[in-house]
């Protein structure tokens, strides 16, 4: 009943999962051998219905705020592809039944990233990386709806829309983030990503998003603390959080390389107006 895993992305082939938990023997529908450094669990099927096993950085799950007992979880499918797919999850007391896998993007898609809408019921935006678009890999996102209000178990899509032309960042431990403001009920969010401009340079980047009804729209996009990029940071691995009584405010933390690995944390600002995010 107290787990208390810590999971990333395995090095046990398959890109299985790695928990290191002595006290963990089973869990049903997963094949579990025990290690010498910890038990290695290798999630086979960890979407029923797709065999295709990839990395955890490249899945991500939601449940929908106004239907508790449905989430969407999207990954990218190594039996297809590496396309990026989505499927309704349903919570029936302890068991979980999925619908019909639905391809969000039909090409080699990583990092995505998932959050649903809470003033629409069933609504929800994924954002990803397109691997072999045109930019390649640029970041992209796409708003889907689950059918009936959200009740249902299919998903249907709106248009895709690039929100950065620049080499989006894989996730395997970097920012990838996307928070609602609980302080809106008209579509506004921000996602938090890093990019990989040139020379492994990483930096933070920032945008607001607003979702109308099956369509997604971006601000201009912000470096994190408008800072300049030296290799590897300066502003890596960023996580945030809205202030649920203050419209508009969020706190970032993030690892500065440019002072000693510190973890520091700044306020952005949204003018959702302007549709520009400031720092403090």
């Amino acid at each position: 009943s107290d787990i208390k895993t810590y999971i990333n992305a395995g090095s046990g082939g398959a890109g299985g999962f790695q928990a290191y938990d002595a006290e963990l023997t089973s869990v049903a529908g997963l094949t579990i051998s025990d290690y010498v450094a910890g038990l290695e669990i290798d999630v086979n099927d960890y979407t029923p219905g797709d065999g295709g096993r990839q990395y955890g950085v490249d899945t991500q799950t939601a449940v929908d705020p106004n239907n508790t007992n449905k989430f969407v979880i999207s990954y990218r499918d190594g039996d297809n592809s590496d396309y990026g797919t989505t499927k309704v999850g349903t919570i029936v007391a302890n068991t979980i039944s999925y619908g019909t896998a639905s391809v969000h993007n039909s090409d080699e898609t990583y990092t995505n990233c998932v959050q649903f809408d809470p003033a629409q019921a069933g609504r929800f935006v994924v954002h990803y990386k397109n691997e072999g678009g045109s930019p390649t890999r640029a970041g992209h996102a796409r708003v889907g709806t689950v059918a009936t209000s959200g009740t249902g178990t299919t998903i249907t899509w709106g248009t895709a829309v690039q929100h950065d032309a620049n080499y989006m960042n894989a996730a395997d431990g970097g920012s990838n983030t996307l928070e609602f403001d609980p302080s809106r009920t008209d579509g506004k969010y921000v996602y938090l990503y890093e990019t990989n401009i040139a020379n492994n340079e990483y930096p933070t980047r920032a945008v607001i998003g607003t979702v109308t009804d099956d369509a997604v729209a971006f601000g201009t996009i912000s470096a994190h603390l408008g800072g300049t990029a030296t290799n590897n940071g300066p502003f890596r691995y960023g996580r945030f959080a809205f202030d649920p009584n203050n419209e508009g405010k969020f706190v970032v933390i993030w690892r500065d390389t440019d002072n000693s690995d510190y973890g520091t944390l700044t306020v952005g600002t949204c003018d959702y107006s302007a549709g520009t995010i400031s720092w403090g």
